[in-house]
C-alpha cells in the first residue's frame, strides 16, 4: 500500500529517475523538478552515503530527520514555480499551515484533500490509488506526508534566513532529530541542542521470541 504513494523515484545506481504513475501535465512538471533535485542531492551532497550510515543502526529518528531534509528540499524546489509570487512572511505561514494540516486534520478529510489534489493535477486511476491509500495506517501516512510538507517548511525557513548557502550547509551538518526539523529555529541555533542517546537493555528476555 505504501508503494501506492510513489509518483516517481530516482535510482542513483543507474543515475536515472523513473515516472511510475500516469500523471497529468500539471503534475508531471512538478514531479520532474522533485526527482531532478534528488539527483543533485545524490551527486553533489552524497545522499546515498548519508542514508547508508544510518540504516539498521537504531537511528530511526535521525534517519527521519534526514528524510525531512531530502524530501523537504525537493518539495520546496518543486513548489517554487507555484509560490514564487508569495512573499515573506506569508510563504512561511502557508507552508507551516500545510504541515499543521497533515498533523491535525481528521484523517477522512485528509484523504479527501489528497484525492482533490490528484484530480486537479489530472492524475489517472485515482480510484485505485485512493483504495490503496486507505489501507495505509494513518500514523504511517501522516508521517510520510509530513516529511514532504514539514520538511519544505523547514527548508523555506532556512532559505529565508540564510539563502541557498544555508540550505547547502545542512548537507554538511544534517539535522539530527525530527525536533530540529519541526522547529527550524532549533535547526539553525548555535549551538544546536543535540538529541541524547538513550541506551536500551536487551528486551529479548522480557518479550521472548
Amino acid at each position: 500500500a505504501m508503494a501506492s504513494q510513489a509518483l516517481a523515484y530516482y535510482d542513483p545506481k543507474v543515475d536515472t529517475f523513473f515516472i511510475v504513475k500516469d500523471l497529468g501535465p500539471a503534475a508531471l512538471g512538478e514531479v520532474m523538478l522533485h526527482e531532478l533535485e534528488h539527483a543533485i542531492q545524490a551527486q553533489r551532497f552524497g545522499l546515498v552515503a548519508l542514508q547508508a550510515a544510518l540504516m539498521g543502526k537504531d537511528q530511526s529518528d535521525r534517519l527521519e530527520a534526514l528524510r525531512f531534509l531530502w524530501e523537504g528540499e525537493a518539495t520546496f524546489v518543486m513548489l517554487r514555480p507555484q509560490l514564487g509570487r508569495v512573499k515573506e512572511p506569508h510563504l512561511s505561514k502557508l507552508l507551516r499551515a500545510q504541515a499543521d494540516a497533515v498533523v491535525h486534520t481528521p484523517f477522512a478529510q485528509l484523504l479527501k484533500l489528497q484525492e482533490l489534489q490528484m484530480r486537479m493535477s489530472g492524475a489517472k486511476d485515482i480510484a485505485a490509488q485512493m483504495e490503496a491509500t486507505r489501507k495505509i495506517p494513518p500514523f504511517l501516512l501522516r508521517g510520510l506526508q509530513l516529511a514532504y510538507v514539514g520538511g519544505a517548511a523547514a527548508i523555506q525557513a532556512v532559505h529565508s534566513a540564510r539563502g541557498w548557502a544555508g540550505v547547502d550547509a545542512l548537507w554538511t551538518r544534517p539535522p539530527t532529530s525530527t525536533e530540529q526539523t519541526l522547529h527550524p529555529e532549533k535547526l539553525m541555533a548555535e549551538p544546536r541542542e543535540e538529541p541524547v542517546e538513550v541506551p536500551m537493555p536487551a528486551l529479548d528476555p522480557v518479550l521472548g521470541d
